[in-house]
């Protein structure tokens, strides 16, 4: 698979570029955690670049990042990556190396990939995505050591697939031994959405364990205000979400979540303002 995958990233890229779209977003605000009181300007910056080439093909790259500082006006702190992907698009699907989203992402429709679910935490792998008929299919494997929590020597392969059925999308996802199930429907300015998780893994969630969580979603968008709330419930745990965004026009927003969780130090309040570019 790394074969095909460089030969085909050499074929994109020695074809002329016909065109190339660079864009993202900026967002800048403050991040209160509950666990030590303490307020924190942040800095949230995600970019992405396309190039179409005279084959046809796209030759993309998409990276995410973010700064944090103890206090508003305090600039030391540090950066952090959370997502780095490259890749290549065309009729033939969609090859990706990185944080591409993995099989279980297609299933995890209740859950906020990056925060709330459990699994699917894949930075460094190898992934195809591809749509035959209306139906997604994904498959990615990590060749570094573990996976999510990364204490295993093993390499972790994922499968996804979903689609929509009489107005219900429903999806699967499989990672290792674990399996997600999870459906989602729309209603009007309404959104409905629910995905379950069981895994039978030494490392997830909790040493030595046999475990599930089950994950709710409900979503509002009306006019220039959408909102949601999600949550959790994991081995007596409960992480919940409100997440509430106004839009400014010219691609501004203001953004607040609020995360609420039984463990104090999963808790914080954040209010960013973004802008397209």
């Amino acid at each position: 698979m790394k074969k095909t995958l460089i030969a085909m990233a050499v074929a994109g890229v020695v074809a002329a570029p016909v065109q190339a779209d660079i864009g993202g977003s900026l967002g800048m605000g403050i991040l209160s955690g509950d666990v030590v009181d303490q307020v924190y300007g942040i800095l949230v910056l995600n970019m992405n670049n396309e190039v179409m080439t005279d084959s046809g093909m796209t030759v993309y790259g998409n990276l995410s990042l973010s700064y944090d500082s103890p206090e508003p006006g305090n600039f030391n702190g540090a950066f952090a990556f959370t997502g780095l992907v490259v890749g290549i698009k065309g009729d033939f699907g969609n090859v990706h190396i990185g944080d591409g989203g993995s099989g279980v992402h297609l299933a995890q429709f209740a859950g906020d990939r990056f925060d709330v679910s459990q699994g699917g935490r894949y930075r460094h792998a190898i992934g195809y995505t591809g749509n035959f008929g209306g139906i997604t299919v994904r498959a990615t494997q990590d060749p570094n050591d573990g996976g999510p929590a990364a204490t295993t020597d093993e390499d972790y392969t994922t499968f996804g697939i979903k689609g929509t059925f009489a107005g219900v999308e429903v999806g699967f996802g499989q990672e290792d031994e674990d399996t997600t199930i999870g459906a989602r429907y729309g209603m009007g300015d309404w959104s409905f959405a629910v995905h379950s998780t069981e895994w039978d893994d030494a490392t997830i969630p909790v040493s030595g364990s046999d475990d599930s969580s089950i994950a709710l979603k409900v979503g509002w968008s009306g006019g220039m205000v959408s909102a949601s709330f999600q949550t959790e419930e994991l081995n007596d745990r409960t992480k919940s979400q409100i997440d509430a965004a106004y839009n400014l026009g010219g691609g501004a927003a203001v953004k607040l979540r609020i995360r609420m969780d039984d463990v104090d130090s999963g808790e914080y309040t954040r209010l960013l303002l973004t802008v397209g570019f």
